[in-house]
């Protein structure tokens, strides 16, 4: 008999981020890829028939607590104003003991997006939020 997979927890993890201290990220979303299928029409055959076509990796949304550290919006700008800061680095899922368990590693990734806090004056206990939107070029996991 087969042992049953083990199952964790999606609040266990980390981002690492070449030059960038990517900390107290509290939300990471859009780890998905998919490719292509693109028809091909071989002869007199009417069987559908398909081949690869390109590989295509959704935008990446990072979302913290803004604390005041302006790192996150100024690669942002830098890269809207300028030249594109391309980065690399790793979404970490880690077990109950901080264990690594899997690695989503990101390559060639740049902010498109940057998001700040809402304000509401009505919800003084509530935090003030940023995200950042990343386009990602390749995303490898092992």
């Amino acid at each position: 008999m087969s042992e049953s997979a083990e199952a964790f927890s999606v609040a266990k993890f980390e981002v690492n981020l070449e030059g960038l201290q990517a900390k107290d990220f509290s939300s990471v979303s859009g780890l998905a890829m998919s490719t292509e299928a693109l028809p091909l029409q071989e002869g007199a055959m009417h069987e559908k028939t398909t081949r690869k076509g390109r590989t295509r990796y959704r935008n990446l949304s990072l979302s913290r607590i803004f604390t005041g550290d302006k790192e996150l919006v100024q690669w942002f700008q830098r890269c809207a104003r300028a030249s594109l800061e391309k980065r690399s680095g790793s979404i970490i899922l880690k077990d109950e003991d901080h264990r690594e368990v899997l690695r989503f590693n990101v390559r060639q990734a740049w902010p498109i997006h940057w998001e700040g806090p809402d304000f509401f004056a009505q919800q003084p206990n509530q935090l003030a939020y940023e995200t950042i939107v990343l386009d990602v070029e390749e995303i490898e996991v092992e």
